[in-house]
């Protein structure tokens, strides 16, 4: 944290990796109740592979529960240099993760703000993303939607302004698995659909990433990387 807080006025691209690799929330704020974990810079590596055929298309992109910036990070930073760079917004309700993504992703527009408080203000996007905290939706929330899953909610909050996005989530609120499966398997998952037949909104399996390599967030079942789309859509 000396490097973030007493560091050069900007950090080169070796301080910003070095940081992204090696900072935990719980050095920064007490993460318990929140179950706030940053990205593994392993996957956001991978992240930034699955994002790379899309990228001429998605020029406004919308962070939700940013952290501190990580997987817009990785995407901006590896963007191809013949192609315009994306425009990040990354909503962060942590005032020091906030701060620190500041730091460490000065590119981004940063909002110091529950992604429960967003309006229509914010405008429209080309595409979200997220790794929201894993579990239940706190109570206090659950008034705005009937989704009792946080990473539902986001799901919800995200196609608002965009026509779809990625959200990292447990694999326990999919109808499928890609982690240490070799391949997709189906898993009947009646929450899911009756979530899915209301919102109208699918989260679909990523093109083949498989993050069984990594022990992320003490999750037993496994991390996913869904698309979140419309229900029924085609490409």
């Amino acid at each position: 944290m000396d490097l973030v807080n007493n560091g050069p006025a900007a950090l080169d691209e070796t301080a910003r990796i070095f940081c992204y690799e090696n900072i935990q929330p719980a050095a920064l704020a007490d993460v318990t109740a929140a179950s706030a974990f940053f990205t593994p810079w392993e996957m956001m590596l991978d992240f930034n592979q699955m994002t790379q055929e899309s990228r001429s298309r998605h020029l406004r992109i919308l962070d939700l529960c940013a952290g501190i910036g990580g997987l817009s990070y990785s995407h901006y930073h590896f963007y191809e240099r013949d192609l315009p760079k994306p425009r990040f917004v990354c909503v962060e309700k942590n005032p020091i993760f906030a701060a620190v993504g500041k730091r460490l992703f000065p590119e981004a527009t940063w909002l110091t703000q529950d992604v429960f408080e967003l309006d229509e203000s914010l405008g429209k996007f080309d595409q979200f993303y997220s790794n929201p905290p894993f579990g239940p939706l706190p109570k206090e929330y659950r008034v705005k939607g009937d989704a009792k899953c946080f990473q539902y909610a986001v799901a919800e909050i995200g196609m608002k302004f965009a026509p779809h996005g990625l959200l990292f989530t447990v694999g326990t609120i999919l109808n499928w698995r890609m982690h240490g499966q070799n391949g997709r398997t189906v898993v009947p998952n009646p929450i899911y659909e009756d979530w899915s037949k209301r919102s109208g909104i699918e989260l679909r399996e990523n093109p083949g990433f498989d993050f069984s390599y990594i022990d992320f967030a003490d999750t037993k079942t496994g991390v996913e990387l869904a698309w979140v789309v419309p229900r029924g859509y085609e490409e």
